[in-house]
C-alpha cells in the first residue's frame, strides 16, 4: 500500500557498501561532481551550530544575498490520481492540500504560485500529475521568474501525494500519477524509478542549480535522476560529464534560496531495492552540500505520515476565498496555523520559517517533521521568507496530463 497511512516494511540492509564497491563509471562521476560543489564553495567550508527548536542545524560562516525582504514564489504540487492501479488508492487530500497551500502562500505574499494537480476532487478524472508535468513546472516556474527579473526572489516547493523512501539513506522519491507501482517486477528497479520517479534530489538540485541569468538555461528542465539512471543501466560517462559541464552556473553566480516541503510519507523500498552501493552514495554526497534554503519532510523516509483534519472557522474560509473541508496534509496543517497564527504580518525569517514549520503540534496530532539537510548559511537563515506584506499575488491552476 502507497501513501499516506502506508505500512512500513521492514528491510535488511548491509551498509558496508561504498564506493568501492560501485562501477567505475559511477566512482569517476562521483568525484568529478564532487569537485564542482568544491569549487562552487559549498562544500568544505567549516560550519557552526545554528539551533533551531531543539534540533542543532548547521549552518556556513559565508557571504551571501542581503538579509531583507523579496519576492516569493511557489511551485505547489498534489497528486490525488494514480492512473497505472487506482485501486492503490487515490488521495483527495492531495489536491485539497494543494489548493490550500497555493492560497496561503499568496496570502503570505507569493508574487505567483503554480499549483499543478489533479481533480478528483472536482469529479474529474483523466488528469494524474505525470512526471513530464512536474519537469515542465518546474521549469516554467524557473521561466517565470528570470523573466520576471525580480531583485531578491525566493522559492517555496510543495508537494503531495504517495511516495518511496530508504530509510538507510535518508532518500525519499515522490510518485506521480502515471508511476508504475508494479516497478519492482522491472528489469531494475532502481532504474525504473529514478526515470518514472521524481527523486527529491531532482527538486534540490534543480533549485540549487537556478540562477536569474541565463548561464544556466540548459540545466532548467533537468533532473539529476536523468543523469544518474544511464549511467546505473551502463551509459556513457563522458556523455555525462558532458551534460554537466554544460548545466554548471558559474562560481561567482547567487543562488535564489529556497525552501521544499515534502507532505507525503516514504514507503520503505523493498529488500530487492538495488541502492546500496550505488545511489547511496550519491544521496550522501549531494545532500551535504546545498545550504541556501531547507527541505522538510511529514515523515521520515520509511514511516507513515497521516493527514489531518482541516476545519476552518467561517471567517477564516472568507479570508481564504477557499471552499474545501476536509483531510490535509499535515505540513499543509501547520502552515494554515502559522499563516493564522500570532505572526501574523510580520517578517518571517527562513531560520524562524524552519522552526515553526517543524515544530510538533500534539494537539492536532502533528509529529515533528523530518529533515534530512543539516547544512543553512547564516545569511540564508536570517533572510526573510514571508515579509508579513499584503500583496496581490497570482495563482495559476495546471491539471495534470495523465490518463487512466
Amino acid at each position: 500500500q502507497f501513501g499516506l497511512g502506508c505500512h512500513r516494511t521492514e528491510v535488511k540492509r548491509d551498509f558496508s557498501a561504498g564506493v568501492g564497491m560501485m562501477p567505475a563509471s559511477i566512482q569517476i562521476f562521483l568525484f568529478a561532481f564532487t569537485a564542482l560543489l568544491i569549487s562552487f564553495g559549498e562544500m568544505g567550508v567549516q560550519a557552526q551550530s545554528l539551533s533551531i527548536g531543539d534540533r542543532s542545524v548547521s549552518y556556513q560562516e559565508a557571504p551571501g544575498p542581503a538579509a531583507g525582504g523579496g519576492e516569493l514564489y511557489a511551485l505547489v504540487i498534489g497528486s490525488g490520481e494514480y492512473a497505472i492501479h487506482p485501486s492503490r488508492g487515490d488521495l483527495e487530500a492531495a489536491e485539497r492540500s494543494a489548493d490550500l497551500v497555493g492560497e496561503l502562500l499568496r496570502n503570505l505574499g507569493s508574487v505567483h504560485t503554480l499549483v499543478l494537480r489533479s481533480d478528483i476532487i472536482g469529479g474529474s478524472l483523466g488528469h494524474a500529475v505525470t512526471r513530464e508535468d512536474i519537469l515542465f513546472a518546474v521549469r516554467d516556474l524557473k521561466m517565470r521568474i528570470r523573466a520576471d527579473s525580480p531583485q531578491s526572489p525566493r522559492i517555496v516547493f510543495y508537494y503531495m501525494g504517495h511516495g518511496l523512501g530508504n530509510s538507510g539513506y535518508q532518500s525519499i522519491s515522490i510518485l506521480p500519477g502515471n508511476f508504475p507501482l508494479d516497478y519492482r517486477e522491472s528489469e531494475n528497479p532502481l532504474v525504473t524509478t529514478l526515470r518514472e520517479g521524481v527523486w527529491d534530489m531532482d527538486i534540490l538540485m534543480s533549485l540549487f542549480l537556478f540562477r536569474l541569468d541565463s548561464t544556466t538555461r540548459a540545466s532548467d528542465g533537468a533532473f539529476v535522476s536523468d543523469w544518474l539512471a544511464p549511467l546505473i543501466d551502463g551509459g556513457d560517462i563522458n556523455r555525462l560529464m558532458t551534460a554537466v559541464s554544460e548545466m554548471s552556473p558559474a562560481r561567482d553566480s547567487e543562488i535564489v534560496p529556497f525552501v521544499l516541503l515534502f507532505d507525503n510519507c516514504g514507503t520503505e523500498v523493498p529488500e530487492t531495492f538495488p541502492i546500496e552501493g550505488q545511489a547511496g552514495i550519491v544521496v550522501s554526497l549531494l545532500r551535504s552540500f546545498p545550504n541556501r534554503g531547507f527541505s522538510l519532510y511529514a515523515a521520515p523516509p520509511g514511516e507513515n505520515a497521516f493527514t489531518v483534519p482541516f476545519e476552518p472557522s467561517p471567517s477564516q474560509l472568507d479570508a481564504l476565498s477557499y471552499g474545501h473541508i476536509g483531510q490535509v496534509g499535515p505540513l499543509a496543517r501547520s502552515l494554515f496555523e502559522f499563516s493564522f497564527g500570532s505572526e501574523v504580518g510580520v517578517p518571517v525569517s527562513f531560520g524562524r520559517a524552519f522552526d515553526i514549520l517543524g515544530t510538533p503540534r500534539e494537539d492536532l496530532g502533528i509529529e515533528r517533521p523530518f529533515s534530512g539537510m543539516g547544512i543553512m548559511r547564516p545569511d540564508v537563515a536570517s533572510a526573510i521568507l514571508f515579509s508579513g506584506e499584503e500583496h496581490e499575488g497570482s495563482i495559476e491552476l495546471r491539471l495534470g496530463t495523465g490518463h487512466p
